[in-house]
C-alpha cells in the first residue's frame, strides 16, 4: 500500500512504469531470495541486491525473453544489467526507501550510500564559467550604464543587473 502511494506520486507514465519495474524486481527478489519483506531489508541485503542486479541468478528463474508482464513466460530480466542500469535501479530504490522513511514507515534506508563501480555519470557538468573575467567585465559595464546610455528605466536596469549577477554567481556555465 505504501509502495503504491509512492508510485502514484509519479504521474509521468514512462517514469511510473520504470519505477514500478524496479520496485517489482526488488519485491520479488526480497521474497524469493531473502524471504523478507521490504521493511526487513538490511544494508547487507542491499549489497547482495546490487550483486544480483549485475548477475541475476538462478537464470532460469530471473532471465528470459521479453514477454508481457501477465504472461506465464514473463521474467523480470532479459539479461544482466549494465553498471549504469544497476546504478539507476539502486537510485530508484533508494528514493523509495527515503520516502518510506520520511513518511514514518521505516527507520532506516538500507540502500543509502550503495554505490556502483563502473557507472559513469552522463556528461559531467563543466564547472567553468561561460565567460572569462575579461569577457564578463564589458558585459557588466554595459549593464551598469543602461539607464544613461540606452535610456532604460532604473527598475528595469536593476532587474537585468540582478539577473546577470545571479546567473553568473549560481549557474551561468558552459
Amino acid at each position: 500500500e505504501a509502495v503504491q502511494a509512492w508510485l502514484s506520486l509519479h504521474e509521468n507514465k514512462v517514469t511510473h512504469d520504470s519505477y514500478r519495474k524496479e520496485v517489482e524486481r526488488l519485491i520479488l527478489w526480497s521474497i524469493k531470495e531473502r524471504g523478507r519483506a521490504l521493511s526487513s531489508l538490511t544494508t547487507e541485503d542491499a549489497v547482495a541486491y546490487r550483486q544480483f542486479l549485475r548477475h541475476p541468478s538462478p537464470r532460469s528463474r530471473w532471465i528470459g525473453p521479453a514477454r508481457p508482464r501477465l504472461s506465464s513466460e514473463w521474467k523480470p530480466f532479459v539479461g544482466p544489467l549494465s553498471p549504469r542500469s544497476v546504478a539507476y535501479a539502486l537510485t530508484v530504490i533508494a528514493g523509495l526507501f527515503r520516502w518510506l522513511m520520511d513518511k514514518g514507515y521505516l527507520l532506516s534506508n538500507p540502500f543509502s550510500g550503495i554505490k556502483v563501480k563502473g557507472a559513469k555519470r552522463a556528461n559531467a557538468m563543466e564547472i567553468n564559467h561561460t565567460f572569462t573575467s575579461g569577457e564578463w567585465q564589458p558585459i557588466r559595464s554595459i549593464a551598469d550604464g543602461l539607464e544613461w546610455s540606452y535610456g532604460w528605466g532604473e527598475a528595469a536596469a536593476q532587474r537585468l543587473r540582478f539577473i546577470l549577477d545571479f546567473s553568473y554567481a549560481t549557474g551561468l556555465r558552459a
